[in-house]
């Protein structure tokens, strides 16, 4: 979650990483694994303000990298998504298992190796819980 506990600033911070999303698109990519970091435990918010704009940084985030034939960091990305599986709220382990599932239909050979412990972090994480 953005770590600041006045919910104003962090939905003003939420909606301007969703701007900057739809705006710079390209020049956001390398900041991906960051964004996904305070995006996806946002989901969670108890506040539905801040939940729903971070709903729709997530998805427009989501869409751009599905869509996306540039180059951003990949593996930074996945271990940033690898640590989310640790988080206490289920919607943000969903939220890391759905983009898993996207960057594999996206570059399966380069996400999954055969010496890449992932799968086995995922269904560790899923079998134990956080």
């Amino acid at each position: 979650m953005l770590y600041r506990t006045d919910q104003e600033t962090q939905a003003t911070a939420l909606s301007w990483i969703d701007e900057f999303i739809l705006l710079a698109r390209e020049e956001i990519l390398s900041f991906t694994p960051e964004i996904v970091h305070h995006v996806l435990p946002s989901l969670s918010s108890p506040s539905s303000q801040i939940s729903g704009i971070a709903q729709e940084a997530n998805t427009n985030l989501f869409n751009l990298i599905s869509e996306t034939t540039c180059d951003f960091n990949l593996a930074g990305t996945v271990d940033t998504l690898q640590h989310q599986f640790l988080d206490e709220s289920e919607r943000t382990r969903i939220a890391s298992v759905e983009w898993l599932l996207m960057l594999h239909r996206k570059s399966p050979q380069t996400l999954f190796g055969t010496d890449d412990a992932t799968c086995g972090r995922l269904l560790k994480a899923l079998r134990e819980g956080p």
